[in-house]
């Protein structure tokens, strides 16, 4: 009996510490718990945070293609709401250079031919009796002299370089012709099979599209760029058209839109903007005559 109550008062001394003991054990769990939970929301938090700066750096910044912030003023773009942004043609490139078709001044330089069924001509009209030869997309000439604006073309007067018909001298339009460097553009990014432009396309896009890719330093060796429309907007005296410029080396902001605007009267255009985005929304003709932007 007496060895029983000895066991019996042990067990009352053991069996509250071992309560104690578990409770302590169970708070500590619980802590670890809060504590790894808090853990993961800091951590989805901050992850959130940087994705979020990633996307407004993404939106207002060239890098790391060339810096365009002496046309265009990345800081005026408004963000609509997660993905859709927002510019206005006149406002972003207020006080900017206006980046326009620049026609050489040159009296005598170098070019090439731009586009199919284009001719040399006796006089600088478009009529089938001036028609002298015919010459391909990619043959030399020298511009001798430039002519002022006749019959609703600008107009030179060339010597072919190469070709079938080279020395031949006549007239030729101004939108027929390319500087070498441009034409180099569309052979490396718009004349193959991935994009849906080619020789045939209207020769004013080209234009605008070689222009637009030596801004975003396309004559780089080590870039590797695909060209495509990806929409047109027609109003009643001008076209807006939207090209998408991607560089598949990069892993982020790797896509730039240009936004340029054509002249349903001549061969002109404007690039109303190049920013960083993927598709355009809508564009609409404001009532001041600039245009509202709207593209992911």
């Amino acid at each position: 009996m007496a060895d029983t109550n000895i066991d019996s008062s042990a067990e009352q001394q053991i069996g509250p510490a071992k309560s104690s003991e578990g409770r302590a054990k169970r708070v500590l769990v619980a802590c670890v718990v809060v504590l790894f939970a808090l853990g993961i929301i800091a951590a989805g938090a901050y992850v959130i945070l940087m994705g979020s700066e990633s996307v407004e750096e993404s939106a207002f910044t060239y890098a790391p293609w060339p810096d365009l912030s002496e046309h265009y003023d990345l800081s005026s773009i408004e963000v609509v709401d997660t993905t859709l942004c927002h510019f206005n043609s006149f406002v972003i490139a207020q006080n900017g250079v206006p980046f326009l078709n620049d026609r050489i001044q040159q009296q005598q330089y170098e070019a090439t031919v731009l586009g199919t069924g284009v001719w040399i001509r006796s006089y600088p009209e478009l009529k089938n009796r001036r028609k002298r030869c015919q010459v391909r997309s990619g043959d030399k000439l020298t511009v001798l002299r430039s002519i002022d604006f006749n019959n609703g073309k600008h107009w030179h007067y060339v010597k072919l370089a190469s070709g079938r018909r080279a020395g031949t001298e006549g007239y030729i339009s101004s939108d027929d012709i390319i500087e070498q460097n441009r034409y180099d553009m569309l052979e490396r990014y718009v004349f193959v099979e991935r994009s849906n432009l080619n020789e045939k396309s209207p020769k004013k896009y080209l234009h605008a599209v070689a222009a637009v890719l030596l801004k975003l330093g396309a004559e780089k060796d080590n870039v590797d760029l695909d060209v495509a429309i990806i929409d047109t907007s027609v109003f009643e005296k001008q076209s807006v058209v939207t090209f998408q410029i991607s560089n598949r080396h990069l892993a982020s902001n790797a896509s730039m839109i240009a936004v340029v605007q054509f002249y349903n009267d001549n061969d002109d255009f404007m690039v109303l903007g190049i920013v960083p985005g993927q598709s355009i929304n809508r564009v609409e003709l404001a009532e001041n005559g600039s245009y509202d932007v709207y593209y992911y």
